[in-house]
């Protein structure tokens, strides 16, 4: 549910870096009177993507605004080639990158460069380390890290642009009011410290003092920041008490100062400068002066603009055919998502061939910046769902094909980028540690939740050399936990793992409810509640959340609990199919097929092509005994996805439960040729030859799915049914121990009370014996 907060702030610095000391300096004079060309990136987002983190009124208003005064006479009538405006959706991450990129590359000695962003500031923690982040409209809302915008990256741009001459005006609404993650540590305020810091000769208002928000309302402008609106407003010469038609900071901050505290009160808001009292920071229009004091309604956002074509398109209209066309590919190529493949005909290889066109050098910097703005946003929607939605993606994580294919691309889209930008440049190790994170998740969902230790640790390495580049990054940590826990089924490790992630991002409430997870698999149902009743009165609205309560239900057999909680994660996410398909599952158990198979005609509805429902629906039937009827769902599965090696597993068992021997050992080894280090494949196979006699071979197969998975009881169990039939009492006694300390015990009256097949150990004094330790009082 979404929250409505009104309490905006609006934070403008200048910083000027031309080296001079005096009071002649300007920072948003118009640029006809300076030596060089001015540019602006000028940012508001009041809409965010993920409903975490609050949407704001007038940020998007407020930056229109801006960029409408810097386009009229008195901001210095800026052209449209001149400003890069992103509002809302366009304010993405990669965006943001390729605007102030484009600031960066074509900013030259006596130019002017103004950075404007309204929207969210935060930190994750208080620890000095924390150095804030502004949050444009794809952030994830919590774990910063992964996709919002470090503070430390503009600061490394405007002290760039300083060492080149650049006078700099930033202009940064990131401390606005709002339930963000970093709320406890007071993350807004945090970050406006960090940007607040004096690190040489800049000028700095700012819209209120720490431990206070800025307001926005209707009142102002018909729906505008009250900062925002008297700071446009003074610019244009409401704030030149002597008439000289210059605006200083000194005259700025005592008109803020005096209209800002009046119309907020009772609240308290007192906006602040910093620099040098006597610096100029707007030239006055005197026509607009006038038509602002005789209407004081005025909108700003009617400002006379002047619409020019962008530079690309300028230059490309006057380069001969060929290279149009081949400018027209490379935009369809970035359109269609064809950023490295196919070969020939990829933005890459356009790219390649555009930037060997003398004839368009001017805008080969654009063309670099589309490209790896592409290459960033072709990761990065994948990337949050992987973090902040796993059960949106569940559905692909269950078959290797659909990772390789989906995921795939991008450890290439990203190094390619890095090359692009080049070691030396800000974000360098940033887009690295992304590569390495997306390698080490390809990795590790290859063998997604079953041991396989080669696999972890392959996984593990890329994770580490992501840690490298990015070594306070929570969402890594989380996977090298899920690694741990899963593939390597080192349960120490992976909560070792876990806490490293808690004390980096400790708002962020996947970590908790993947702790909770980890916990329930492990049958540690009272912790796990205590962590999911804290996590409910937090954020009653998560659907991961109800789907973690769904397993703990489900795994103690309360099946009616468990729909009730998948009807509530689907009714908050209805993309999320891993919701139906444990419902398919627990109706069940149950016993009510008619419910399962509605529930799998609605899913298959949504997407027919899937193997997933079909695979979930033969696991309903084989689970509830319907043999015969599992078949044919299981044969589906494997249809639509070759690759899932659980449908050739779950059909080989069932056709040998069908006594179908040569049927099951033909899937099973089709699966075993597909992935020999499947251990549930590996100990059907040795069912198989058990059903046939052939005991030795049976017994390898046993062995080696002990090699695969050693905390598995099943294998242990089916290896002391071959050593009963091979009379072999002594080992069949010892590994039915172990399988009982493993897991065996909590199916006691179906695998150990019922079982035929243990007769002959029933009598022997050792077996009464080892009932008796395990299962004292039991017939």
């Amino acid at each position: 549910m979404r929250r409505i907060h009104f309490l905006p702030i609006l934070l403008v610095f200048g910083q000027i870096l031309s080296g001079q000391d005096n009071g002649d300096q300007s920072l948003l004079k118009p640029s006809n009177m300076v030596d060089g060309t001015t540019r602006a990136v000028v940012i508001g987002i009041s809409n965010y993507q993920f409903e975490a983190i609050p949407d704001l009124q007038f940020a998007h208003r407020d930056a229109e605004a801006f960029a409408n005064y810097l386009k009229s006479k008195a901001g210095g009538s800026l052209t449209d080639n001149q400003i890069e405006l992103l509002t809302n959706q366009e304010a993405t991450y990669a965006q943001m990158y390729k605007a102030l990129e484009w600031l960066l590359d074509e900013s030259m000695a006596g130019d002017k460069a103004i950075i404007y962003f309204s929207g969210h500031g935060d930190t994750e923690t208080k620890t000095i380390s924390q150095r804030g982040f502004l949050l444009p409209y794809d952030s994830p809302p919590r774990s910063y890290g992964l996709g919002a915008y470090s503070v430390d990256f503009l600061i490394d741009i405007i002290e760039t642009l300083s060492a080149h001459n650049v006078q700099v005006v930033l202009v940064s609404d990131a401390c606005r009011a709002g339930k963000l993650a970093g709320e406890e540590y007071k993350g807004s305020q945090l970050t406006l410290a960090r940007m607040k810091e004096k690190s040489g000769n800049e000028i700095k208002i700012l819209s209120c003092q720490e431990n206070e928000f800025s307001h926005e309302g209707p009142q102002w402008g018909g729906g505008r920041g009250v900062f925002s609106f008297h700071l446009v407003e003074g610019l244009i010469g409401m704030a030149d008490t002597n008439r000289d038609l210059a605006v200083t900071l000194l005259e700025i901050e005592d008109y803020l100062q005096e209209k800002v505290p009046l119309e907020t009160a009772p609240n308290v808001q007192v906006p602040i400068t910093v620099g040098n009292l006597r610096s100029t920071v707007g030239m006055v229009d005197e026509q607009m002066l006038n038509e602002l004091q005789k209407e004081k309604s005025l909108s700003i956002l009617t400002y006379e603009s002047v619409g020019l074509k962008g530079m690309e398109e300028t230059i490309i209209a006057t380069a001969d055919t060929s290279v149009q066309k081949l400018y027209e590919a490379f935009l369809a190529a970035i359109q269609q998502g064809n950023l490295m493949s196919p070969e020939d005909q990829s933005a890459n290889h356009f790219y390649e061939a555009l930037i060997k066109e003398e004839s368009i050098r001017p805008i080969h910097g654009y063309l670099k910046r589309d490209l790896v703005a592409a290459l960033i946003n072709g990761s990065q929607e994948s990337l949050n769902r992987w973090i902040f939605f796993p059960e949106r993606e569940m559905i692909i994580w269950f078959s290797p094909t659909l990772v390789r294919q989906k995921y795939g691309p991008f450890p290439n889209y990203l190094e390619r980028a890095a090359e692009l930008l080049g070691e030396g440049h800000y974000m360098y190790s940033h887009i690295m540690a992304r590569k390495a994170l997306f390698e080490g998740g390809i990795q590790y969902l290859q063998k997604i939740y079953w041991k396989d230790y080669l696999n972890g640790e392959l996984a593990l390495e890329q994770f580490r050399e992501s840690l490298k580049w990015q070594p306070r990054a929570a969402h890594t940590y989380l996977w090298m936990a899920m690694t741990h826990f899963y593939n390597m089924q080192q349960r120490d490790s992976a909560y070792f793992y876990l806490q490293k992630a808690i004390e980096i991002s400790p708002v962020w409430d996947q970590l908790y409810l993947w702790k909770a997870q980890f916990l329930i698999e492990e049958r540690r149902f009272s912790e796990a509640k205590v962590i999911l009743e804290e996590q409910e009165k937090i954020d009653p609205e998560n659907a991961f959340l109800y789907n973690t309560w769904g397993g703990w239900y489900f795994y103690q057999g309360q099946y009616d609990k468990t729909i009730q909680m998948w009807d509530k994660a689907f009714a908050l996410d209805s993309t999320s199919i891993i919701s139906e398909g444990n419902k398919i599952l627990s109706y069940g158990f149950m016993g009510e097929k008619e419910k399962a198979i509605e529930v799998f005609n609605s899913v298959v509805r949504k997407d027919s092509l899937s193997a997933f429902p079909h695979y979930f629906l033969g696991n309903m039937y084989y689970l509830s005994g319907q043999l015969e009827s599992s078949i044919q769902p299981f044969e589906k599965a494997i249809y639509y996805d070759p690759h899932m090696i659980w449908a050739y597993s779950q059909l080989g068992d069932a056709l040998i439960a069908l006594e179908r021997l040569d049927e099951a050992e033909k899937i099973l080894l089709d699966g075993f040729a597909l992935d020999s280090t499947y251990m549930p494949l590996v100990n059907a196979l040795g069912g198989v030859y058990q059903g046939k006699g052939d005991l030795q071979k049976a017994e390898q197969m046993y062995l080696r799915a002990i090699e695969l998975d050693g905390s598995n009881w099943i294998p242990f169990y089916n290896l002391a049914s071959v050593y009963v039939e091979l009379n072999r009492y002594d080992e069949s006694l010892e590994y039915l121990e172990i399988a009982i300390t493993k897991g065996l015990k909590y199916y006691y009256d179906y695998y150990l009370k019922g079982n035929e097949s243990l007769d002959p150990l029933r009598e022997l004094p050792e077996f009464k014996a080892l009932m008796e330790k395990y299962f004292p009082g039991k017939d």
